[in-house]
């Protein structure tokens, strides 16, 4: 989340001083930051998940943690993809809200939450889902908020936003 915050203040401050180039530098380079950070804890996940589980294991019975484990090393692989995608998005909508795109951070956010909440729900509901079903709505709905705001970020109409218009200064 902080990098998100980074992220608007350096595309807001370069945008002020009329530097859009810089302000997707900033961008592109703080998806790096993130992505390589977020892929390292990653691949730990895939690569050693019972390291992330010693702390839970430690006083339990090998009979009643078994399952427990079994099923965490599968919800570790949802949050792989989860995080890699949690990332882009808070890059990008951090880059928007800092051009001052915040319209149309609102409406996307809104309407794709309702969107994957109503299909979790009904699939909860009408096709038994179960966890897992819920793991893949979450992580189908980051990958989609990724997808937009970068969609939104490449058509560039937010080098032209200005939350502070010259003129306005005294």
């Amino acid at each position: 989340f902080g990098v998100s915050i980074a992220v608007s203040t350096l595309v807001g401050q370069k945008l002020g001083e009329n530097r859009p180039e810089l302000a997707a530098r900033a961008t592109w380079t703080s998806l790096v930051i993130s992505l390589f950070y977020t892929s390292l804890f990653g691949l730990a996940y895939l690569l050693v998940p019972e390291f992330f589980l010693l702390a839970h294991g430690a006083f339990a019975q090998e009979a009643e943690f078994g399952r427990i484990r079994d099923l965490t090393i599968i919800l570790l692989r949802f949050v792989t993809a989860y995080c890699i995608f949690d990332a882009m998005q808070l890059i990008f909508v951090g880059a928007l809200k800092g051009a001052g795109d915040t319209f149309f951070i609102l409406i996307a956010t809104t309407t794709i939450s309702l969107v994957f909440v109503t299909i979790g729900r009904l699939g909860q509901v009408y096709g038994q889902w179960g966890l897992f079903g819920w793991w893949w709505v979450l992580t189908a709905w980051l990958c989609t908020l990724a997808v937009v705001y970068l969609g939104r970020f490449l058509q560039g109409h937010w080098k032209a936003m200005r939350v502070i218009e010259h003129e306005a200064l005294p």
